[in-house]
């Protein structure tokens, strides 16, 4: 069994620490070094049958053909979250601070760069997440560019 605290000893929490920013990919890099699969995974019944979306009969399909399917081992980097043309609405800190969105992604090669609006944000990164200051309230364009300049971008509107 693994756990991950990321917190004070004292069990009280550090305002820039989360379970979502700091224990989670922590948690999943020490799954991936043990080479053990989650506790959370189970394992797929017997006879499952794993097929891509697009293979199946279009009664079987739970989404329409305006839907990208993404290739999960693809080398071109691919934003996972926010999705293309969600609405997030902002959280905000006890000091009334907005705070920034996460953003993950996957695929390319690291390390990436992001943009917000066609501007730099100020940070290289390695992983797969990233906390994102999009700025005012409104729409936003997000992209990713990886190490080979694979780009890949997203548009959100941020309440």
């Amino acid at each position: 069994m693994i756990g991950v605290w990321v917190g004070r000893a004292d069990g009280t929490s550090v305002a820039e620490l989360t379970g979502r920013n700091a224990a989670a990919p922590l948690l999943f890099r020490l799954f991936e070094v043990l080479k053990q699969p989650s506790p959370l995974a189970k394992p797929l019944p017997p006879k499952t049958v794993i097929a891509d979306a697009r293979l199946l009969p279009p009664t079987l399909r739970h989404f329409g053909p305006e839907v990208a399917v993404r290739d999960l081992n693809s080398r071109m980097p691919q934003i996972m979250f926010p999705p293309d043309g969600a609405k997030l609405d902002r959280a905000f800190a006890a000091n009334g601070d907005a705070r920034p969105i996460v953003m993950k992604m996957s695929g390319g090669t690291a390390p990436y760069m992001v943009l917000v609006n066609g501007k730099p944000v100020d940070k290289h990164f390695r992983t797969g997440l990233l906390d994102v200051d999009p700025g005012a309230s409104g729409y936003a364009k997000l992209t990713v560019v990886d190490a080979t300049g694979q780009t890949a971008s997203v548009n959100v509107f941020i309440d």
